[in-house]
């Protein structure tokens, strides 16, 4: 369904449940909100003038499932963890897809993670990664025999595996095939030094938020902030979640390093600094790698391809820059 389509029969959708969301029907307007994340779901703000929700709808079974996730555990997740207030859980009529609205908060992302911002959501992380009761309510047999590799695999390596695969066949005039078979050899090696490395090779029990990077946080003038985007949450690597929070960002795409020393607010053991080692190099990895994919991915919303497109090469030539000169001469990727 294209983006007009699915305006259009969302509008109708809201229509229907005006009254549920105390909205006037006859002056619902509805506005594509631009995912810099991607565009595994599609995102709008709905307004009648008087108040304002924010959608999200499913684009693909798999998100299906991680929105239904989410909508199980929502309560607790917005009492203790600063999720925002869902309101209605519907699905639309042509095509079965997950749509949540959710209350509209009056925040803008951070420009960057100040020391304040970082140790409040560290502690909220400390909570959420030790949550054992949340965990069980969303815990399934595979899930609890999940070791630290596998939650790699299913984050990092499954991205640059499917990433790649758009890419292939698809390259950006500004990727030759000597930069796509780089870009598949460092995920290669990343995942051989997972594989080879003792600290993934445990099993987890722990929850992860599994996509904490500084567009899912909102803040506002009074210093509140809320945690977005729960759909990844999943039995996970707690490192994840560290790296993804501290690691690089829109503002900022630098090459970095996490230890103790870095986070005196978190109790690293010494199992996740060396994880940390590896899922350093992969998050910038995925800002080369991701960019690519979504810059391919722009056709199907015509509306912003040439805005994501222009924003998308910028931050592969920068996540490309810092990952050389940090790792250029470090035999793991040469």
């Amino acid at each position: 369904m294209n983006l007009d389509s699915l305006r259009s029969s969302l509008q109708q959708q809201l229509i229907e449940q005006a009254n549920r969301l105390e909205l006037n029907r006859d002056t619902i307007e509805l506005n594509y909100v631009l995912n810099w994340g991607g565009f595994v779901n599609a995102s709008f703000t709905a307004t009648d003038g008087r108040k304002t929700f924010h959608i999200k709808v499913s684009q693909s079974q798999e998100s299906d499932e991680s929105l239904r996730r989410w909508c199980k555990v929502h309560r607790p997740l917005e009492q203790k963890y600063h999720a925002p207030k869902l309101l209605l859980n519907i699905q639309m009529h042509e095509t079965g897809r997950e749509v949540i609205v959710f209350e509209q908060i009056n925040g803008e992302p951070p420009m960057v993670l100040t020391r304040t911002l970082s140790n409040k959501i560290l502690s909220v992380l400390q909570r959420l990664h030790n949550d054992s009761g949340l965990a069980q309510e969303i815990d399934d047999e595979r899930s609890s025999q999940r070791s630290y590799a596998d939650c790699y695999k299913g984050t990092f390596h499954e991205r640059f595996t499917e990433d790649l695969a758009i890419i292939q066949n698809n390259l950006p005039p500004f990727v030759d095939r000597t930069c796509f078979d780089w870009m598949k050899l460092q995920a290669e090696k990343l995942l051989q030094s997972v594989e080879s490395s003792p600290a993934f090779q445990k099993t987890t029990g722990h929850l992860a938020h599994g996509d904490l990077w500084l567009n899912n946080i909102l803040v506002d003038g009074d210093e509140n902030f809320w945690i977005l985007d729960w759909d990844d949450l999943s039995i996970s690597d707690p490192a994840l979640d560290i790296v993804m929070l501290l690691g690089p960002s829109i503002e900022e795409i630098r090459p970095f390093e996490i230890t103790k020393q870095d986070v005196p607010e978190y109790p690293l053991d010494e199992s996740m600094e060396e994880r940390l080692k590896i899922y350093a190099p992969a998050r910038l990895l995925d800002w080369i790698i991701d960019p690519l994919a979504d810059y391919v991915e722009a056709e199907s919303a015509p509306e912003v391809a040439a805005e994501v497109r222009i924003r998308n090469q910028h931050f592969h030539t920068l996540a490309r820059a810092a990952f050389e000169s940090r790792y250029n001469n470090a035999p793991r990727f040469n």
